[in-house]
């Protein structure tokens, strides 16, 4: 039977501190220089300094009266009074959910303990009941739960920190919008690592090992610091809006990163996954890099998507592939296909395509540009095929059988063989050096 624990005269203020998981000491030591001059203001106003006779007492009530913590001594556990809980050992549950929320403001502290399920069925390591805001979970583990380690789709504005859900048969943590996730580890769950609404925050998260998504996330997240690991799908996967940074992707048997439409992904890595990066219609990716795989950067039909200061090296097929895009300033070796394919009103610029097996730059389709790009030993330079493309002030050198194939439905520059000292009479050749 399920235990009900209420704690009827807290203190709306001082659970509020209690509340978040904050370095608290870090925000004091930001605001003590402003403090000081308000703070020497009052005690110039204050009473004496003088305390009167007879012993000393308190003068007020303490936190620890007004909102004292309250233990989770066993399972199930269902709280339905806002407050702080908190776990003192490992608990296991025989065959229901965990810990269940009925209540806004609630925080719960594993305090470095085990919420332990029993390996079957599918009740959730804790389930957040409806649209609830303002839960706390942090500091422990929740594993082998039949459901998902966290259950709180409904739920919003909550907090999760320091937690392992592994081993469960749903996802590691299901959340709805506006949550932050920080420092959590999702691993071997036969669901996403982490799914979530709209416009949460992760940070230094890592999912590992999952049985779909690592991360499945709607609109407006912001991902920093995070790795998806060996997950059965994408390792990140992002709806409209998106922002993602500093984060890498690693053997995942979808994309390593697919964001939607205006996301913007910046400093990522992806290794070893199908596609390195799948970009939404308008999103960017800037200094990213994909390496390994079959795809290193890839756009969805017509999407305006621009990849800039980004390396794909040593995939199994194109390094990057675009439609109706932007490659500006990228580099694209060793690829087993082609380094870079454009169609359909793409522009290749100022890119690197050295060592690839098939063509440096191939546009195909009608009205894409591909000017000022280097190609260097590839299997043929650059080849326009489609019609109404144009190719302008290339350079391609030492490759294995054209350095240039261009269709006469093509606009080109006048291809000049160059040796030694050349004087170019042309701003639109393409060279050969």
């Amino acid at each position: 039977m399920a235990r009900w624990r209420a704690n009827e005269t807290r203190s709306h203020h001082t659970h509020a501190l209690g509340r978040w998981p904050a370095n608290l000491s870090t925000l004091a030591t930001r605001l003590a220089p402003a403090l000081l001059p308000t703070l020497a203001a009052g005690a110039a106003l204050a009473g004496p300094l003088t305390p009167p006779a007879g012993p000393v007492g308190p003068t007020t009530t303490g936190i620890e009266e007004t909102d004292p913590r309250i233990e989770i001594d066993a399972l199930p556990f269902t709280i339905i009074a806002p407050g702080s809980y908190y776990l003192t050992q490992d608990l296991t549950s025989a065959g229901t959910t965990g810990v269940t929320v009925l209540i806004d403001d609630v925080s719960i502290d594993l305090n470095g303990f085990t919420l332990r399920g029993p390996g079957t069925g599918l009740d959730n390591g804790i389930t957040v009941v409806g649209a609830l805001s303002n839960i706390v979970i942090q500091r422990g583990t929740i594993e082998l739960w039949g459901g998902d380690g966290v259950h709180a789709a409904m739920a919003s504005s909550g907090v999760i920190d320091q937690i392992t859900s592994a081993d469960n048969g749903g996802d590691g943590l299901d959340v709805g919008d506006a949550w932050v996730i920080t420092n959590c580890t999702v691993r071997s769950n036969s669901g996403r690592g982490i799914g979530g609404g709209c416009g949460g925050i992760i940070d230094g998260a890592v999912a590992d090992g999952n049985g779909a998504e690592g991360f499945a996330l709607g609109d407006g997240w912001i991902v920093e610091d995070s790795a998806a690991i060996n997950n059965v799908a994408c390792g990140f996967m992002l709806a409209s809006g998106a922002s993602v940074a500093s984060s890498s992707a690693v053997d995942n048997t979808d994309a390593g990163f697919a964001i939607g439409r205006g996301s913007a992904i910046a400093d990522c890595v992806s290794t070893q996954n199908d596609v390195g990066f799948r970009l939404g219609s308008a999103s960017t990716a800037n200094h990213c890099t994909a390496e390994g795989g079959n795809t290193g950067f890839e756009t969805l039909l017509d999407t305006g998507a621009q990849i800039v200061g980004c390396l794909a090296r040593n995939t199994g097929g194109d390094g990057f592939n675009v439609v109706g895009g932007v490659v500006r300033a990228c580099l694209a070796v060793g690829n087993n296909g082609n380094g870079v394919v454009a169609a359909d009103g793409s522009l290749v610029e100022d890119c690197v395509a050295r060592g690839n097996n098939g063509v440096g730059v191939l546009i195909d389709g009608f009205g894409s540009t591909a000017t000022r790009n280097t190609l260097i030993s590839n299997a043929v330079g650059m080849q326009l095929n489609g019609a109404n493309n144009l190719a302008t002030r290339n350079v391609a050198s030492l490759s294995a059988t054209d350095d240039y194939i261009f269709t006469p439905t093509n606009a080109f520059g006048q291809v000049s063989f160059v040796t030694g000292a050349f004087q170019i009479n042309s701003s639109y050749n393409n060279l050969v050096y």
